[in-house]
């Protein structure tokens, strides 16, 4: 079975404050990441991914999100099964928009 990727949008709570942050995951058999800074999480999956790969870009190999990074550049390398929000996507159509933005 080949490894697959799950990229979901994410409201984080926390149980003693009631705070609630807004950001995402990003996950796969080998590693995961998560990012909680967003003001607001776009509607359409495309967009939402763009915002994922937009935020894990900023940061690169080295910072914050490196095994986020990690994962894309894995997906961009490998055909893999891609989940955004749940729902399986084109896995053309999402290693051409992530490589486009990462280079």
């Amino acid at each position: 079975m080949s490894n697959q990727i799950f990229i979901d949008p994410v409201e984080f709570h926390n149980a003693r404050t009631s705070e609630v942050k807004l950001g995402f995951t990003i996950r796969d058999e080998y590693g995961r990441a998560y990012f909680d800074e967003w003001d607001s999480i776009p509607q359409l999956d495309a967009d939402f991914l763009l915002k994922v790969v937009d935020c894990v870009c900023e940061t690169g190999d080295e910072g914050p999100l490196c095994d986020a990074f990690n994962i894309l550049r894995y997906m961009c390398d490998n055909e893999v099964i891609i989940f955004v929000g749940g729902k399986e996507c084109n896995y053309e159509e999402v290693r051409d928009l992530v490589k486009g933005r990462m280079g």
